[in-house]
C-alpha cells in the first residue's frame, strides 16, 4: 500500500494565507511518520485532507493509485469506514455512555469478538459497563485508540494524541501507536518533538508549506 500526496495547494482567506505550497510526499506502508512544525503551519490540514474533511485548491491524494479526492459519496463512506482510523486529542467520546456503548455506537456489533479482545489487551477487562465520565484522560485515550483500530484500518491518523496526557500516559499511547505501525501506515501530528523523535520511523517537518525530512 502507498499513500501519495501530489502537488497539494491549500490556502485560506482568499489566498492570502498559504498553508500547503504544492506539497508532494509519498508515505510507505508499515511505518510511523511523525509530522512536526510550528502552530498554524498546516499539520492538521494534512490529516484533514486525508480524512476528506477538506479539499485542496489543487492536487490529488492517491491511495494505491486511486485519487481519493474524486470519490463519490458511496466510495468516500467505504474509505472512511474501512481504510482510515483516527485518534483525536480531545477524545470525541460520548460521556453519558459506557465504554462498550461508545465502541458500538456506529452499529459495530458484528465486531463484538474483536472488541472483547481489544478491551482485554488494553486494560479494560470487565469494565465494559463503566461510564466514560469517570475515566481518566489516559483511559479515555486508550479507548479512543481501541475505537480507531477496531476494524484494523490500513491508515491510522493521530492528531496530537498525547496533547491531553501526562508523561506516563503519553508514553503508553505512543507505544501502542508504534506497535500498530509495525503492520500498518501511521501518520502522527504532534507538538511534542521529543516523543516524535523517540518513536517515529520518519520525522517530517512542515515548513513553508512543504514536508522536509528532519
Amino acid at each position: 500500500m502507498r499513500l501519495l500526496l501530489n502537488n497539494l495547494l491549500v490556502s485560506y482567506y482568499h489566498g492570502q494565507h498559504l498553508v500547503l505550497n504544492r506539497l508532494s510526499y509519498e508515505f510507505q506502508d508499515k511505518r510511523l511518520y511523525g509530522i512536526i512544525g510550528a502552530s498554524g503551519s498546516g499539520k492538521s490540514t494534512i490529516l484533514n485532507l486525508i480524512m476528506l474533511l477538506e479539499k485542496p485548491q489543487q492536487g490529488e491524494i492517491f491511495l494505491d493509485n486511486v485519487n481519493i479526492i474524486a470519490f463519490d459519496t458511496n466510495k468516500r463512506s467505504k474509505y472512511l469506514t474501512n481504510d482510515v482510523g483516527i485518534v483525536f486529542q480531545h477524545f470525541n467520546l460520548v460521556s453519558s455512555l459506557s465504554i462498550l456503548e461508545n465502541l458500538v455506537i456506529n452499529n459495530q456489533t458484528s465486531h463484538q469478538a474483536e472488541i472483547d479482545t481489544l478491551l482485554l489487551e488494553y486494560g479494560f477487562k470487565d469494565l465494559e459497563s463503566k461510564n466514560i465520565s469517570v475515566l481518566s484522560n489516559g483511559e479515555k485515550q486508550r479507548l479512543c485508540f481501541i475505537r480507531a483500530i477496531l476494524k484494523r484500518p490500513r491508515i491510522l491518523l493521530c492528531d496530537e494524541p498525547t496533547g491531553s496526557l501526562d508523561h506516563d500516559n503519553s508514553l503508553k499511547i505512543m507505544q501502542f501507536i508504534k506497535a500498530y505501525s509495525q503492520k500498518h501506515l501511521v501518520i502522527l501530528v504532534s507538538h511534542n518533538v521529543e516523543l516524535v523523535r523517540r518513536f517515529a520511523d520518519v520525522v517530517l517537518e512542515l515548513k513553508d508549506g512543504k514536508l522536509h525530512e528532519a
